[in-house]
């Protein structure tokens, strides 16, 4: 029988009872009567109600499988996650972010007849793009997700910024600022006439070879501003462009804020910036860090062809140990907020780059190393030559 059937069943009974009462006939006895059937009305509705909810909780049990032994399983990355303060590299077993490996859809590195030929890897917060340099597309890899081509033809890129959305590339002589958030490109401009693309690694002087860790030449990407260097010759930098997001200008960096006319912008970290100025030191130039409200500080053993790290807290280069001697050198660290120097030890005719937060990647012969800058502690990584580090 249905509860709806047992409740309409108490009720008429009860209402026959207070009828009954009413007349006065036997009214003790029909009150205590009335109040039987009352509660026994009571416990027909939390029975009913007490074995719908032992129902649904035997449902729960069988489907969720709670009795199960067996491990949960984990839980699927999200695409685009924010990874945190992580090491971040290429090799031939795929892309490594911290102790995890994904695969990408094309080869970072190819032969080219007997040299090997380099894609491109730039980090954004939430994943990262790399260049095929078979083809010259543009990948953008959302971290936990599917990679998809966001650029072809690219003669230059990709960069990006590990700390917001916005990559940049160039296709032949436009140059692309892409939003990763929003999957959409934001801005496609032809330059200037005058306004070459980016050119050779960022850290390029007059030559490329030594100590450079290949990059394409940007400089900053961020949603207000694109910088670059360029090299209309073709040798050593030209001049240094900035790209004006918003209304769409181009302009040229001032270098006289560190007082050299031979002053070429290294790298640029929001106001601040870094130099290369020539000399006749070991290197033949050496690295200025200008912080805006301070005087420009040199390194006269240092050189410059350095790169802030996303925070602009710290800066990397290559240091020497000693005074004329051009075998013994270290990757050195620069807190940019005391100007303090650190050499990392051990460490020699090495080439450095950044990943997440305040991690260096620096690469010593067939070794990995990532340094936590603020730590000033390194570790070696299971990396597998030839490896390929970001070029932000």
């Amino acid at each position: 029988m249905s509860t709806s059937r047992l409740d309409q069943l108490a009720s008429a009974a009860a209402d026959e009872l207070l009828n009954t009462a009413a007349t006065g006939t036997d009214t003790v006895a029909r009150r205590a009567e009335l109040d039987r059937v009352r509660r026994n009305r009571r416990g027909v509705r939390l029975t009913a109600v007490a074995a719908v909810m032992a129902s649904v909780l035997i449902v729960l049990l069988v489907e969720g499988n709670f009795f199960s032994n067996s491990n949960p399983q984990p839980m699927k990355p999200l695409p685009g996650i924010d990874v945190g303060d992580v090491p971040v590299w290429y090799d031939d077993a795929g892309l490594h972010r911290g102790n995890i490996v994904e695969q990408t859809p094309v080869e970072l590195r190819q032969l080219d007849g007997m040299a090997i030929e380099d894609g491109a890897l730039a980090l954004v917060r939430n994943g990262a793009l790399y260049l095929d340099p078979a083809t010259g597309d543009v990948w953008f890899h959302p971290w936990g997700g599917d990679p998809r081509i966001v650029g072809q033809d690219s003669t230059t890129g990709p960069s990006g910024n590990p700390d917001g959305d916005i990559a940049a590339w160039f296709e032949g002589g436009h140059l692309v600022v892409y939003d990763t958030a929003a999957d959409r490109v934001i801005a496609r401009e032809l330059p200037f006439w005058k306004v070459e693309r980016a050119f050779g690694s960022n850290t390029c002087h007059a030559m490329c070879a030594e100590h450079a860790q290949p990059g394409n030449g940007f400089l900053l990407v961020s949603a207000e501003r694109v910088i670059w260097n360029s090299s209309p010759s073709g040798e050593g930098h030209g001049p240094s462009n900035i790209y004006d997001v918003r209304t769409g200008q181009v302009s040229v960096a001032d270098t006289k804020s560190v007082g050299r006319d031979e002053a070429e912008l290294v790298d640029v970290s929001d106001d601040a910036a870094v130099y290369s100025v020539q000399d006749k030191s070991l290197w033949g130039w050496h690295l200025v860090l200008d912080i805006p409200g301070r005087a420009p500080q040199e390194y006269a053993e240092v050189n410059p062809r350095s790169r802030f790290s996303p925070s602009g807290n710290y800066l990397t280069s290559v240091g020497a140990r000693a005074e004329g001697s051009g075998e013994r050198v270290s990757a050195a660290i620069i807190d940019t907020r005391t100007g303090e120097l650190w050499p990392v030890p051990e460490t020699r005719y090495s080439w450095s780059a950044w990943s997440y937060g305040d991690i260096a990647l620096v690469q010593q012969e067939d070794e990995l190393l990532a340094c936590d800058a603020a730590l000033r502690t390194c570790e070696t990584l299971p990396a597998e030559p030839p490896f390929l580090m970001p070029t932000n």
